[in-house]
């Protein structure tokens, strides 16, 4: 079940980066930015905003993303304790968006074919939004996804974080 809380929160992550939409970023120092993420390229969050076009957010000065509406003021728990201290797939998710390179590969699976076919099906998504496991359980595709090679890379980037 602990894969499973991984795949729920990577694809919180990826349909993040893939849905578009306003997201609102509180950095370490209080500023919000609020746009499209659009992009994260070198430990970057590229951001399109309507005041101040686009911009580059480096993810070290990043406490909280979260789409839609204003950040809480502060993040979740988990990094520090790796994937065994995560209560839940927002904490994965949080820890994704934390690390500069699972976030990385992260966003280099949204153009992966397995990725795509479940990215592009909306009662699939729909079952990742609810945590919905039943229908998820049950559908082969996804399942496979449990055993991707870079799923396998982020859970590993997860637990031995770069220094």
């Amino acid at each position: 079940m602990k894969k499973l809380t991984f795949v729920l929160a990577f694809f919180a992550c990826i349909s993040l980066a893939q849905a578009g939409g306003e997201t609102t970023l509180t950095l370490s120092d209080g500023s919000v930015i609020r746009g499209e993420v659009v992009g994260f390229e070198n430990g970057a969050y590229v951001v399109e905003t309507g005041a101040m076009g686009t911009v580059r957010v480096d993810r070290e000065k990043v406490e909280v993303i979260r789409r839609g509406g204003p950040a809480p003021a502060a993040a979740p728990a988990g990094g520090a304790a790796g994937l065994n201290g995560a209560a839940g797939p927002a904490d994965v998710a949080e820890m994704i968006r934390r690390n500069q390179a699972a976030m990385g590969t992260a966003m280099g699976l949204k153009n992966d074919p397995a990725f795509q076919k479940v990215l592009e099906d909306p009662e699939l998504m729909r079952a990742v939004q609810e945590g919905d496991m039943a229908t998820l359980l049950s559908d082969e595709r996804f399942m496979n996804l449990l055993s991707h090679p870079a799923v396998k890379q982020i859970e590993s980037q997860l637990e031995n974080p770069a220094p």
